[in-house]
């Protein structure tokens, strides 16, 4: 039936199948004229079956055309919403990538307005108020060990390896104390007084961080106080009292370190140099190399004369620190002392640095003192001049002497061996 609706929608097979049935009834005719009626039956059901089968396969043939157009379209359907799926994450994309293009403006332009904001010169505060902490060795085998190993609030495997770490680490930090220490004191007092300089004509006027390290005697431990623990003002008081004692033999030292554009270069110059400021705050040399002109160092010639004759440099921190047993065979970290000017963000990262580099000891937060120049619980006699831009300059200068009479000692041997030649 469908075949011959088929059939009557189309006008030529109209035609055909018309001009076919004719051609049949005629040649029926002309038969049932020359054979027998049972012959000619025979023969048009031959007809009619072949016309039947063509049929038949019409139908099927339709039928496949139309389930293959049926999943066509299903196809298409499935593709079409793919298309509109993707279109929409496409859509949602762009629309990403425009915001993160704004994200990306709007943070190069906070970016450039902090570096306006932290780039040099910075004007030193008119009020400084220092900020103190006082650290001394958090357990008992730390302190043997030579670093006071924070406690380990962990446990499990993780907990054990950051305590393998931490012991390891104070291993090292011990032999390096016995190997190059052992010649010194056995108290080994290190104070580093740390200055800004502004402007330094060395560096084509860019600023830079000086540090005076001066290596001493320490006095003795003061006695235990009733409450179990000694007075570690009455100790501050006695290195103050050696450190500005022309008869203590100080060794001083000046270490130098651009600081580069602006407060996010120091930033990372600072933690590029922890292992250097570690080496500054236990009294021992500096590894220099070549390629170190902007890491933390020992300071050239130049920049201690620079120092010494003009600039205005500003102390914005310090570090007072014992080493007991130096010559012993387990030398032990005993107390740290820092102090930096609150509010000056140069001096916080700068104390933050040392206090870092102080792996394992336990930190306590002193009082707060009114003046750049006054320690807390001391009132020790040439402390300001030693500590301030005088005594810095007169170090400077005698350190520079020291290298003069060094070099020219060493001409005047090397003419003497030159002239036995």
């Amino acid at each position: 039936m469908r075949t011959l609706r088929r059939v009557v929608g189309d006008q030529s097979l109209i035609l055909t199948w018309a001009g076919g049935t004719t051609l049949v009834l005629l040649f029926a005719a002309w038969l049932l004229g020359r054979f027998s009626p049972i012959i000619v039956a025979v023969l048009i059901g031959v007809v009619v079956g072949v016309l039947l089968l063509t049929i038949r396969d019409l139908a099927a043939a339709e039928e496949a055309a139309a389930d293959a157009l049926a999943g066509s379209t299903e196809r298409l359907d499935r593709t079409t919403a793919d298309l509109r799926e993707l279109r929409a994450r496409l859509s949602t994309v762009e629309t990403s990538q425009r915001d993160l293009d704004q994200l990306g403006d709007r943070l190069s332009r906070l970016e450039s307005v902090l570096a306006l904001l932290t780039r040099w010169p910075r004007d030193p505060i008119a009020d400084p108020v220092t900020s103190s902490v006082f650290l001394r060795p958090a357990g008992a085998v730390a302190a043997r060990n030579g670093l006071a190993g924070a406690r380990d609030a962990g446990a499990g495997l993780q907990g054990l390896q950051r305590r393998r770490a931490a012991q390891d680490q104070a291993r090292k930090r011990v032999a390096r104390w016995r190997t190059q220490l052992a010649s010194g004191p056995d108290r080994l007092g290190v104070y580093a007084d740390v200055f800004w300089l502004p402007r330094c004509t060395t560096v084509r006027g860019h600023p830079m961080l000086f540090v005076r390290r001066t290596r001493m005697e320490a006095p003795p431990w003061p006695p235990v106080t009733e409450s179990g623990r000694p007075v570690r003002e009455d100790f501050v008081a006695a290195m103050e009292e050696r450190f500005t004692d022309s008869r203590s033999r100080r060794e001083v030292a000046f270490w130098s370190s651009p600081v580069g554009d602006d407060l996010s270069t120091l930033v990372a110059r600072l933690a590029a140099d922890h292992d250097r400021w570690q080496d500054l705050v236990d009294g021992l040399p500096a590894v220099v190399r070549e390629s170190d002109g902007d890491r933390l160092g020992p300071a050239t010639v130049a920049e201690i004369g620079a120092l010494a004759a003009d600039g205005e440099p500003v102390r914005i921190a310090r570090y007072a620190g014992l080493i007991a047993g130096a010559r012993t065979a387990e030398p032990a970290f005993r107390h740290a002392y820092v102090v930096w000017t609150d509010g000056d963000p140069v001096a916080a990262l700068v104390a933050d640095t040392v206090v870092r580099a102080l792996d394992g000891l336990a930190a306590e937060r002193g009082g707060a003192a009114v003046g750049p120049d006054v320690l807390v619980g001391t009132d020790a006699a040439g402390m300001t001049r030693w500590h301030g831009v005088d005594g810095l300059r007169a170090d400077a200068r005698s350190v520079l002497d020291q290298r003069r009479d060094r070099e020219a000692s060493g001409g005047r041997r090397a003419h003497r061996v030159r002239h036995r030649a």
